[in-house]
C-alpha cells in the first residue's frame, strides 16, 4: 500500500512539474487534490510518525517563509508542495529531497547561465527540480 501510495504523490508531482515548467504556475485545484491525498494517505497508511510528520510541517512552513521573504523568488506553489511531501514523507526525508532538488536546481541554473548568459531577472521552476529528487529519493 506504501508503494501505491508513493506512486500516487509521484503523478501529483509530475503533472505539477509540468505546469510549472510550462507556465510557472500551479493550479490550486491540483494543490487541492495533491493536499486531500497526503493527508489522506498519511493518516491511512501511517507511512511517519507525529514528529516525523511536524518536522516535514516545520520545513514546509520554513519555505513560507522564505516565499514571503524574498517576495515569492521560491513560490508559494513550491512552498505548498514542499509542506505537502513534508506531510507525507516526514522531516528526514522531505530535506534529503529539498536539499538534492536545489542541488540538481543549482547545476541547471549554472549550466544555463554559461551557455545563454546571466539575466537577474531570469527564473527557473522549482517543482521538476522537486519531483526529480522525490523520485529519486523513494524509488532508487
Amino acid at each position: 500500500m506504501c508503494k501505491i501510495a508513493e506512486c500516487v504523490i509521484a503523478g501529483f508531482m509530475v503533472v505539477a512539474a509540468y505546469q510549472d515548467w510550462r507556465t510557472k504556475r500551479i493550479s490550486c485545484l491540483l494543490l487541492l487534490a495533491m493536499t486531500a491525498v497526503s493527508l489522506g494517505m498519511q493518516f491511512l497508511i501511517r507511512k511517519e510518525n507525529f514528529l516525523s510528520i511536524l518536522g516535514g510541517v516545520a520545513i514546509g512552513a520554513l519555505f513560507f517563509l522564505l516565499s514571503k521573504g524574498t517576495k515569492e523568488a521560491v513560490g508559494y506553489g513550491d512552498s505548498w508542495v514542499i509542506l505537502l511531501l513534508g506531510i507525507f514523507l516526514g522531516g528526514g526525508n522531505v530535506l534529503r529531497v529539498v536539499l538534492l532538488a536545489a542541488f540538481c536546481s543549482s547545476i541547471f541554473s549554472v549550466c544555463y547561465c554559461v551557455r545563454h548568459g546571466f539575466c537577474r531577472k531570469q527564473t527557473v521552476p522549482f517543482i521538476p527540480f522537486l519531483t526529480a529528487a522525490y523520485i529519486g529519493v523513494m524509488f532508487l
